[in-house]
């Protein structure tokens, strides 16, 4: 799934060194995964043919889904955020993609007291929206009212920010924000919220004005085109910071059977999304060869079976095992994934060190049947359908239409459960009212893919018995202790250390089942330089043509 983009990412309320140090571990993994990628290409583009490359200066990308609109703060998608943050819309501070280390952005420093509970940032002077207009501490005031109303639609995002007490406007370019208690993710959490002009909407619906008109912020891109074909972000030439490597960025939608064509034609320069099914016809190919090159690495987004816990049917831990048991997942992750896909062991990113190093559960149809049967499930009436609480076990397993990797995980899921006398019966819907029928709990099972998941990453909106998102209906008092105890530690290796005790509790009792993070393949021209992996998806201001 393509989680609204309210993902809580943190690095503690401590000191910059200790920040540099925890998140230094990180960056070595990630440079040598990042080395051994770019190392396997055999072929280099040579100078004389990156030349048109070079002066065409618009890199144009392929994207699965191509977004109604670009408010991220009105309505928070995976695509919405990567097309705008950091790129129109810039957050105070901005989380670094290949270390995680904490950076300025539209606030040129910052300082906390972790004694008071307070941040305070020092905005940048002479920074100016795409209107020209002056960005000051009116404008993050503004966002932060906006975002904390009552009655604003997108309470998800807002409650990545519940840690919050107060804010104030200090001076004209200065912003104080008081916490309630001592967060490690606050920081981190800034890195995520962009900053919108208050000129631009103050007085008016916030949310159908910005949907509905060209946005406007002050990041080193603006808006010149929004069509259902494509958008188009042009590099703004009053831009504070660092110049992009391209003038343009066009982003069109393209279906994951036509991406190969599209390369081929040279119509194409980045594909970020590379189906698994697709890379044995890119390797064949030797014209893609030669002018493109695959970037491989674990993704960013882990896909899981949810169960609803509210069932007493799904309390028992035995019994989700047994799902564990009967499901085959080696054999969905090495037909459906083409073996391109980490085990998700735990909530967290295969590269952190909060992932418990233990196995898999192991695809054992003896025990999985063992323990359904000792759980109380058995076919009492004998009519072909395995009964549990007085009732047949006849399961709604709800999936996301748009998705075919999910329809096909789904029907797989399904057949399989059934060759146990497990009746599943699926229910395709588009991801409003998916994310609708979880959330208020009107489901038995259901398929999400879950992310992003940082290099930092809090597990309290889905696994605390009070999160926001906590749609399965998990309480457990030592996990709640755990993630508490994790949010409010100044102590980087303590706070890791909790949540491997977290991780493999959730894994082993299969408090969902933990599927896989699908590795990211992301297909780029060989002339193109500032390509490296990362947790927090394409950087697309930090790409250039070779050269440059």
């Amino acid at each position: 799934m393509n989680r609204p983009m309210s993902t809580q990412m943190g690095a503690s309320l401590a000191s910059n060194h200790e920040v540099s140090l925890v998140n230094a571990g990180v960056a070595l993994v990630f440079c040598l995964l990042a080395a051994l990628t770019i190392s396997s290409c055999k072929k280099t583009a040579k100078p004389e043919a990156c030349a048109q490359f070079h002066q065409r200066s618009t890199l144009r990308v392929a994207i699965p889904v191509l977004p109604l609109h670009l408010c991220e703060l009105a309505k928070s998608t995976y695509w919405i955020r990567q097309l705008t943050l950091n790129l129109v819309l810039e957050p105070l501070v901005r989380e670094n993609a290949k270390t995680g280390r904490i950076e300025p952005a539209l606030a040129e420093r910052y300082a906390i007291d972790t004694e008071k509970k307070t941040l305070t940032f020092y905005l940048r002077r002479g920074v100016t929206f795409h209107d020209g207009h002056a960005l000051t501490a009116d404008d993050v005031i503004f966002t932060l009212d906006t975002l904390m109303s009552s009655t604003f639609v997108n309470s998800a995002k807002r409650s990545d920010f519940d840690f919050v007490a107060r804010w104030q406007k200090v001076d004209a370019h200065t912003v104080r924000i008081v916490l309630k208690s001592l967060n490690a993710f606050a920081l981190l959490s800034f890195t995520d919220l962009q900053i919108y002009p208050r000129h631009r909407f103050f007085g008016r619906n916030f949310s159908a004005t910005c949907v509905a008109e060209r946005l406007i912020g002050s990041g080193p891109f603006r808006v010149t085109r929004r069509d259902s074909q494509r958008i188009e972000l042009t590099r703004y030439i009053g831009y504070w910071g660092r110049k992009p490597g391209f003038a343009k960025l066009v982003f069109q939608k393209a279906a994951p059977e036509k991406l190969l064509l599209l390369l081929r034609r040279h119509e194409v320069d980045l594909v970020p999304e590379l189906p698994a099914d697709s890379v044995a016809a890119f390797r064949r190919d030797g014209s893609l060869e030669r002018d493109y090159v695959i970037f491989q690495h674990p993704g960013n987004a882990y896909g899981m079976l949810g169960f609803n816990l509210r069932q007493a049917r799904f309390q028992k831990p035995a019994v989700r095992r047994a799902f564990a048991r009967l499901i085959d997942l080696e054999r969905i992750r090495t037909t459906l994934y083409r073996g391109r896909a980490h085990w998700a062991i735990g909530p967290f990113h295969p590269l952190s060190s909060a992932t418990p190093k233990l196995r898999p559960f192991s695809h054992d149809t003896k025990r999985g049947l063992e323990l359904l049967t000792k759980a109380g499930w058995v076919d009492r009436d004998h009519d072909g359908v395995l009964d549990v609480d007085g009732k047949a076990a006849r399961l709604r397993l709800l999936f996301r239409a748009e998705s075919k990797e999910h329809r096909r995980l789904a029907t797989v899921i399904r057949d399989q459960l059934r060759r146990y006398r497990i009746d599943v019966q699926l229910e395709p819907l588009a991801w409003g009212p998916l994310l609708k029928r979880v959330a208020k709990g009107d489901f038995d099972l259901f398929l999400f893919r879950w992310g992003p998941i940082p290099y930092h990453y809090d597990p309290h909106p889905f696994f605390h018995s009070k999160g926001s998102m906590n749609w399965i209906g998990y309480r457990d008092d030592a996990s709640d202790r755990w993630i508490v105890e994790a949010q409010r530690t100044r102590d980087a290796a303590k706070r890791q250390a909790l949540y491997r005790k977290l991780a493999t509790k959730l894994f082993r009792d299969q408090v969902v089942q933990f599927h896989f993070f699908a590795d990211a393949l992301l297909v780029g021209h060989r002339c193109l330089v500032g390509v490296f992996p990362s947790a927090l998806g394409p950087q697309f201001d930090r790409y250039a043509p070779r050269g440059k």
